[in-house]
C-alpha cells in the first residue's frame, strides 16, 4: 500500500489521526454514512481542534437518505460550520492533506537532523556513523583508567550482534565487566562555556531485575571526571526492584564542596529524577532521552528526562558545568547487561514532539540521514 499510494485508510475506526505519527498506509477512517452533524460529527471536530488531530471521514453514496449513504444535510451543516464557526479547519480530500502532512513531517525531521553532532547506529561497525569529533570506539581496562585504552571492542562479552538491535545490529553486553567502552566527547558533545544545551537519545533492551548483576549500572555516562562532577547519566539502582534514574550534576566543588558521599548525602538523591514509567523487558526496546538547556548561563539550567517520549520529570541545574574536553568521554554500558542501539547526540534541547518523532521512526536516526 505505502509503495503505491499517497495514503490508505481503515473503515469503521473510532479514533482521529495524529498528523505527526499516523501511518499513511493505515489512516483511521471514521464512518460518516447515516450520521447527523450535531450529535455525531461536530463532537469529533471539537475534540480534534482541542487535541490538534486530523479527522478522516469516509462514506459511500451521497444523498438525502439510504443505506451506506452520506446525508447531504450533514455535509451542508459541516461546510457551514467550517466556513462560519471554525475557518481554521482545513476541509480537503484526504490525498491533498496527506501530501501536506508528509511534507511537514519531512521538514520536522530535517530540523532534527541538522542539529545532530554524533550518531552511532552500530550497523557499520564500532565507529560512529557521524560525528563532529573522533568517531572511534575505545575499550579501557577500567573506568578509573580510561586513557589506558585500545581501539574497538576488546572484551569477549561485549560485541556487535547482528539483528540484535532495535534497528539491525545492536551493541550487546552479555555480562558485567571491569573494562569500559567509550567514545570521545570532544566535539561530539556540544560543550559550551556559555549557554550549553543538547539532547542524548538511545535505546535499551533488558529486564533489569533478571539481567543485571549486583551493583549500580550506568547504561550511559558522559563526563570528564566522574558521575557526580559535571556529568550526564542514567542508571539502574543497585537492588531489586531496580529504580531507573536520570542524573545531571554540575561542578562537584559547587554543589557538594566537601565531597560528602552519596550514601550519607540526601542532596545527591534529591537531585535525581526517578522514572515513573519502566517499560523494560526481554525483547522489549525502550527509548531514553536526556534533554538539557541553559547550562552555564546566569539563569538556572534545566535537565529533563523522557522514556518512550513520555515526560518523567525535570529539575534545575543551578551550578556551572566545567569540562576538560580532552578528558571528556561518552561511557557506554558501565556494569550493564543488556542491549543498546541507535545512540544520537544533538546540539540543542529537542522538544517532546521531536522526541516522539524519533521514538516513532521505523528505521531509526539512520533513516533521517538517508532522507537528508
Amino acid at each position: 500500500m505505502r509503495n503505491f499510494f499517497e495514503s490508505g485508510r481503515g473503515w469503521l475506526n473510532e479514533a482521529t489521526n495524529d498528523p505527526w505519527f499516523a501511518d499513511f498506509a493505515q489512516l483511521q477512517g471514521i464512518e460518516m454514512d447515516g450520521k447527523d452533524f450535531e450529535p455525531n460529527i461536530k463532537p469529533l471536530l471539537e475534540k480534534a481542534l482541542e487535541e490538534g488531530t486530523w479527522v478522516l471521514l469516509a462514506g459511500h453514496e451521497i444523498g438525502a437518505e439510504g443505506t451506506q449513504t452520506t446525508r447531504t444535510k450533514m455535509l451542508e451543516q459541516l461546510m457551514a460550520y467550517v466556513k462560519e464557526v471554525h475557518p481554521e479547519i482545513w476541509l480537503a480530500p484526504v490525498g491533498e492533506i496527506a501530501a501536506y502532512v508528509r511534507q511537514q513531517r519531512k521538514i520536522n525531521h530535517q530540523n532534527i537532523i541538522k542539529d545532530l553532532t554524533f550518531y552511532s547506529s552500530f550497523d557499520q561497525g564500532t565507529d560512529a556513523d557521524f560525528g563532529k569529533g573522533d568517531l572511534g570506539l575505545y575499550t579501557a581496562n577500567s573506568y578509573d583508567k580510561p586513557d589506558d585504552a585500545r581501539s574497538g571492542i576488546q572484551v569477549a562479552d561485549i560485541y556487535l550482534g547482528s539483528d540484535q538491535g532495535r534497528f539491525g545490529t545492536g551493541l550487546v553486553f552479555k555480562r558485567k565487566t571491569k573494562e569500559s567502552l567509550y567514545y570521545r566527547a570532544k566535539e561530539n558533545v556540544n560543550y559550551k562555556v556559555k549557554e550549553m544545551a543538547g539532547t542524548i537519545s538511545f535505546w535499551l533492551s533488558l529486564n533489569p531485575e533478571e539481567d543485571l548483576e549486583p551493583g549500580y549500572c550506568d547504561p550511559i555516562q558522559i563526563t570528564d571526571v566522574g558521575y557526580n562532577d559535571a556529568a550526564f547519566w542514567v542508571d539502574f539502582s543497585n537492588k531489586n526492584p531496580r529504580l531507573f534514574r536520570m542524573g545531571v550534576f554540575g561542578d562537584l566543588n559547587i554543589w557538594n564542596p566537601t565531597n560528602i558521599s552519596p550514601d550519607v548525602n540526601p542532596d545527591f538523591n534529591n537531585r535525581l529524577i526517578v522514572a515513573k514509567d519502566r517499560p523494560f523487558g526481554h525483547d522489549v526496546w525502550t527509548h531514553i532521552a536526556i534533554v538539557y538547556s541553559q547550562l552555564n548561563t546566569q539563569s538556572p539550567g534545566k535537565a529533563t528526562f523522557y522514556v518512550n517520549g513520555l515526560l518523567q520529570g525535570e529539575r534545575e541545574i543551578p551550578e556551572s558545568f566545567t569540562w576538560d574536553l580532552d578528558k571528556a568521554k561518552i561511557f557506554l554500558g558501565l556494569n550493564y547487561v543488556g542491549r543498546m542501539d541507535d545512540l544520537a547526540i544533538f546540539t540543542r534541547a529537542l522538544n517532546q514532539q521531536e522526541l516522539n518523532a524519533i521514538y516513532q521512526l521505523e528505521g531509526g536516526i539512520s533513516s533521517l540521514l538517508e532522507d537528508d
